[in-house]
């Protein structure tokens, strides 16, 4: 008698918990395939040199000089590498770790940035937007 109740309260308590995880991620399938285009999306923008388009993503855009605007068409890149990847359980923040290679058209020397992206989650409007600088790359 006592193995049936026991089985009981831990077979209703299993479904409790299961409903309760469910409802939690509501959204989340919406918010990783909107992640996954989104970084797909800056990814070409950076390695296309479409800096406008790749400037669309930040929350906090900085005005490129025409003087930088020109150094950065020299920009070569020729690879986009996700490091690390860590995804906020609620799914309302994403941190990246990218390597990015590039070498300046005047310089036969590869170059390695690391870049570190924080990306947040906008529910109401199903996209994530860039919480940090635009790529630092180097010219020297």
């Amino acid at each position: 008698m006592k193995i049936k109740k026991l089985t009981t309260v831990l077979v209703l308590g299993f479904l409790v918990f299961s409903s309760l995880q469910l409802s939690s991620c509501s959204f989340t399938p919406e918010a990783y395939d909107s992640l996954e285009k989104t970084l797909q999306a800056y990814e070409r923008a950076i390695r296309w040199r479409n800096y406008n388009g790749a400037q669309a993503f930040l929350i906090h855009p900085e005005k490129i000089s025409d003087f930088q605007r020109q150094r950065l068409i020299n920009i070569r890149v020729t690879s986009y590498k996700t490091i690390q990847q860590i995804i906020a359980p609620d799914y309302s923040k994403a941190e990246l770790i990218v390597d990015i290679r590039y070498y300046y058209d005047n310089s036969a020397v590869e170059r390695v940035l690391t870049d570190r992206q924080t990306w947040l989650y906008e529910e109401d409007r199903n996209r994530w937007r860039l919480d940090t600088a635009f790529p630092d790359f180097q010219f020297k």
